[in-house]
This record gives C-alpha cells, structure tokens and sequence, in this order.
C-alpha cells in the first residue's frame, strides 16, 4: 500500500521559526518602529517614498524606503537583536530615550531619536507601517489554515 501524498511527505513541508532568533518582520509593528528610530538615528536617511507592493514588485527597482529597510534589517541582524526579547529591545529604547549613549561607535542624544521619530512621522512612514501591518494580519490570519494542512508552522 502506497502513502498517501499528504501523508507519505510529498507534500509536507515543515517549516518553523525560532523563537530564539525572531525576524524583523515578526516583531510587533510599534516594536519594529522603535528599532528603526534608534537605527535611523545613526543612517539618517534620506527623503523618501515608500511606494507600493506592487510597483516595488514591477519596477525591480529597489526603492530608498526598501533600501532603507534593508539596512535597518543588516544592522538588526549585526546587534543580534534577534535574540533579544520584545522587553529587553524595549528596555533599549527607552534607555537610549534617557540619556546619552553609545550606538555603533556614534554618540546618539536622546533628543536625536525624537527628531528621527517626528522626522518618521512627517515623512508619513510610521503611519504607512502601521497601515501595512494590519494588511499583514489580514494576510496571516488568511492564510494560516492553507498552511496548516501542509504543516508549516508559523510563529505566535
């Protein structure tokens, strides 16, 4: 007798993320946009606009926000900030709110991370993360059951 392709693991496909190393893009939106504060404190990137899934997908052109992103993900991933829990990134950020600290060998000024984050706000893209992660949620919650029957398990 012959397994079943479900079954027999032609099709099963496993797949999990360590909670010990969470991705960027699984921290929670308001998480993400504080590293991102600290870490465009040191880039200080320049004007520009985040455009859209589909135009970034067409153009094949990689936008500044999506560079941008990148960069703030390389950094993340140097920090090793993917070990860290929500609590101790959080306890970061607030330190560095504080008083003034060391990051990345650059002197950063609680004042700094303020007029990044206004800087974020002005520029509409913590408005636009925000926007894009309920798109996310919806997204996750769609496809979480299609997953399930082919046993790839997704972080909580």
């Amino acid at each position: 007798m012959h397994p079943s392709p479900l079954t027999g693991g032609f099709f099963t496909c496993t797949f999990y993320i360590s909670h010990m190393n969470t991705p960027l893009m699984f921290r929670p939106v308001k998480l993400r946009l504080k590293i991102a504060y600290l870490i465009d404190t040191i880039l200080n990137t320049p004007t520009c606009a985040p455009g859209n899934t589909a135009t970034r997908m067409v153009d094949n052109d990689p936008n500044g926000y999506a560079v941008m992103w990148g960069r703030i993900q390389s950094i993340y991933g140097y920090l090793n900030w993917g070990e860290m829990s929500d609590d101790e990134i959080l306890d970061i950020y607030t330190s560095m709110l504080s008083v003034p600290t060391k990051f990345r060998g650059t002197m950063v000024e609680p004042l700094s991370i303020m007029r990044t984050k206004q800087r974020w706000e002005q520029r509409g893209w913590s408005r636009y993360e925000q926007r894009r992660n309920g798109r996310r949620t919806v997204a996750r919650v769609a496809i979480v059951p299609v997953l399930a029957c082919f046993g790839i398990v997704l972080p909580q």
